[in-house]
């Protein structure tokens, strides 16, 4: 299917096993998984949850026999992009699920280098700060403050919040 919905633009590696698959992903970077739950060495959801921990800078799109929604919402919750059923796709669903999912980690991914900026920045600069800094919400409550505040008012941070 992908071959022919996308004219070959893709390139697709094939592991028949979770273990083979595993050990491609030690040696190669790839763009993303495409993972079946019912391989020879492993089944379910649990297969996600090992491929996820094994390869978690990749996204991985759940493609599998199984049309249990719930296992659909577990797929996802276990850190899967997308969860879909093989005899319910085709080959430009198929292909557009990828795209999807690549760009979605890429912003994820951009995202979390945001938030850890943002939290280096609190924790290395303003922590340090002898100037008391206090940050706010829309609604003008108290979401962060720093040491400095503490001792200027002479309250527990705790306190502050």
């Amino acid at each position: 299917m992908l071959h022919d919905a996308d004219e070959g633009a893709l390139s697709l590696d094939v592991a028949s096993t979770l273990r083979d698959g595993l050990n491609r992903l030690r040696e190669t970077d790839y763009d993303l998984i495409l993972l079946d739950l019912s391989l020879p060495d492993s089944f379910g959801v649990e297969t996600l949850r090992t491929a996820h921990q094994a390869g978690a800078h990749v996204p991985i799109v759940v493609l599998t026999g199984f049309d249990d929604k719930q296992i659909g919402i577990q797929a996802v919750q276990a850190g899967a992009q997308d969860y879909l059923v093989k005899n319910s796709i085709t080959g430009d669903l198929l292909v557009r699920a990828i795209h999807y999912a690549v760009e979605r980690y890429r912003v994820e991914q951009a995202i979390r280098r945001s938030e850890e900026e943002y939290r280096s920045l609190i924790d290395d600069v303003f922590e340090t700060s002898v100037v008391a800094v206090i940050i706010l919400d829309r609604h003008l409550n108290v979401v962060w403050c720093n040491e400095a505040t503490e001792r200027y008012f002479g309250l527990e941070r705790s306190e502050i919040l």
